[in-house]
C-alpha cells in the first residue's frame, strides 16, 4: 500500500499551538555512536547527545509506542533497525525530551508498546515484540524516579508464533498488567489473555482467544477491561468482549459484533472514561473500513453507554466526505469521568510514485468528543505535515497526560521518506 520505508522521522505535534519558541528536542541515535549491548542502558554523561528543534529520532525505524504516567510526563520507545530500543521522556506539552535508556534486543523488533503504572510500585513497561522464535514477546520494566536498575521480563516466549499484541494496566495503587497477543497468519484458537498481578514479574496462565487479528485493549474503570478486535473468520468484523472483573478466567461476557458486515475492515482502537460506577462507564471502539464502492477508507465508530454491556453502531465521523482516512486511534483522559475522549487518524491521499505528479498528500487530524454528546465530534483539526507513517508498529500515537488542560493531547507520528530523502514536520 505504502512505498518501502527506508528512514522516518519521528515527531511530537502538540494539538493546541503554544506561543514562543519551537520545542526543544533530542537528537536519537543518529549521533551516539553505541553499538549494541547486552543490557539494558543508562544514558548519562559522556554520551554526545545534541539538542535540535521539532524531531526526536532520525533514522530506520521499525516501530515505537508511548504513553504518560501520573507525573504527566510523556515516555516513547523507538525501535530501529539495528535491534535496538531507545527510551526517551518529556515534559507533558511533549517538549524537551531526553534519552534515558538502550536496550540491544538481539532481533528484530516489530511491535513496541508502552504502559505506565502509577502508585508506590510505579514503573514503565516496554513491550516489545521480536523475531526469534517467530515472535518472543518481552517488556522492560523502568522506574520513573531513575534509582531502581532497568529490568527484561519475559511475558510470552517460545515456539508459539505471535505476529501481534495489544497491553494495557488499570489505574489502582496495586496495578495489573493485560496483554493479548496473536498468531494473525491463522483463523481458529490463534490467540491468548494473560495478566501479570505482580508488576510485570509473572504472567499467569493464558486463557485461549478465537479468531483473534489486530488485538486491542483497554482499561475502562473499576474492574472493567475491553478488548476489540478484527475477526479472523472473514476480515470483515470488529469484536468486543467485556470483563468486570479485571480479565480473570471465565469473567468475559460473550463477545458482539459492533462493525456492519461485507467490507473489510482493519485496526480496531477502543477507549472508556474513567467513571465512578462501570454500568455507566462511555466507551468507543472505532476501526478502518475499506469501501468496496469507492475504494476509499474510511473511519468509523461504535458506542456504549453501559461500559460495554451494550454497543450501537454510529457510523463515521461527518466531514471530509472526499478524503481516505485510517489508522485510528482512540485515547480518553485520565480521571475525567466527562472527557474528552480524543480519536486521532491518517488523512488524504497516497500517491502511488514519487514523481511531483502523484504526492502524498497525507496528514493528522484529531477530534474530540465527551459522555454528554458521545455521538458527536468535534471539526477535524490537524497539520499538513506530508507523508505520514501509519503501518504495523508505525501508527501514529496519541497521549493525554494526566492534568493536561482540557484534555490537550500529545500526538506522536513519523514521516515516511522515499530514496533516502528526509522530510520534517511543520
Amino acid at each position: 500500500m505504502f512505498p518501502l520505508v527506508e528512514f522516518c522521522l519521528l515527531a511530537a505535534l502538540v494539538a493546541v499551538p503554544r506561543s514562543g519558541a519551537d520545542p526543544e528536542c533530542r537528537l536519537g541515535v543518529s549521533s551516539v555512536s553505541s553499538g549494541l549491548r547486552p543490557a539494558v542502558v543508562r544514558v548519562g554523561e559522556g554520551w554526545s547527545v545534541g539538542e535540535v528543534s521539532g524531531d526526536i529520532f532520525e533514522g530506520a525505524l521499525n516501530a515505537f509506542g508511548a504513553t504518560a504516567d501520573e507525573q504527566g510526563r510523556v515516555w516513547l520507545a523507538v525501535a530501529d533497525r539495528a535491534a535496538e530500543l531507545s527510551v526517551y521522556r518529556a515534559a507533558e506539552d511533549g517538549t524537551g525530551w531526553v534519552e534515558l535508556y538502550r536496550y540491544a534486543a538481539g532481533s528484530e523488533v516489530r511491535r513496541v508498546e508502552v504502559l505506565a503504572g502509577p502508585g508506590d510500585s510505579a514503573a514503565v513497561f516496554v513491550f516489545f515484540l521480536t523475531a526469534e522464535n517467530a515472535g518472543d514477546l518481552r517488556a522492560l520494566r523502568l522506574d520513573p524516579a531513575d534509582t531502581l536498575p532497568a529490568l527484561e521480563l519475559a511475558v510470552a516466549v517460545g515456539p508459539d508464533t505471535i505476529t501481534a499484541f495489544a497491553v494495557a494496566a488499570d489505574r489502582d495503587r496495586s496495578y495489573y498488567l493485560y496483554c493479548l497477543y496473536a498468531n494473525e497468519m491463522r483463523g481458529g484458537r490463534n490467540a491468548a489473555f494473560t495478566r501479570s498481578l505482580d508488576f510485570g514479574k509473572s504472567w499467569e496462565v493464558p486463557q485461549g482467544w478465537w479468531n483473534c487479528w489486530d488485538p486491542a485493549l483497554a482499561y475502562g474503570s473499576g474492574s472493567t477491561v475491553h478488548a476489540a478486535w478484527r475477526y479472523a473468520g472473514t476480515g470483515r468484523e470488529i469484536h468486543v468482549q467485556t470483563s468486570r472483573f479485571y480479565g480473570r478466567p471465565r469473567s468475559w461476557w460473550s463477545h458482539r459484533r459492533v462493525s456492519p458486515t461485507g467490507e473489510p475492515v482493519t485496526e480496531p482502537t477502543i477507549a472508556q472514561l474513567d467513571t465512578a460506577n462501570d454500568a455507566r462507564g462511555a466507551a468507543w471502539v472505532a476501526w478502518t473500513v475499506a469501501d468496496r464502492y469507492d475504494r476509499r477508507r474510511r473511519v468509523e465508530f461504535a458506542r456504549s453507554e453501559d461500559g460495554g454491556a451494550g454497543w450501537s453502531h454510529v457510523g463515521t465521523p461527518a466531514g471530509e466526505p472526499f478524503l481516505d482516512r485510517w489508522a485510528p486511534v482512540l485515547t480518553a483522559a485520565p480521571g475525567r469521568p466527562y472527557g474528552p475522549v480524543q480519536l486521532g487518524y491518517v488523512a488524504g491521499r497516497v500517491g502511488t510514485d514519487t514523481t511531483d505528479t502523484m504526492p502524498d498528500k497525507t496528514t493528522l487530524r484529531w477530534r474530540t468528543t465527551t459522555r454528554t454528546h458521545p455521538a458527536h465530534w468535534s471539526a477535524p483539526a490537524g497539520a499538513g505535515l506530508g507523508p505520514v507513517a501509519s503501518g504495523p508498529g508505525v501508527k501514529p500515537r496519541l497521549v493525554i497526560p494526566p492534568g493536561a488542560p482540557r484534555g490537550r493531547p500529545v500526538f506522536l507520528y513519523s514521516l515516511r521518506s522515499v530514496s533516502y530523502t528526509h522530510l520534517r514536520a511543520h
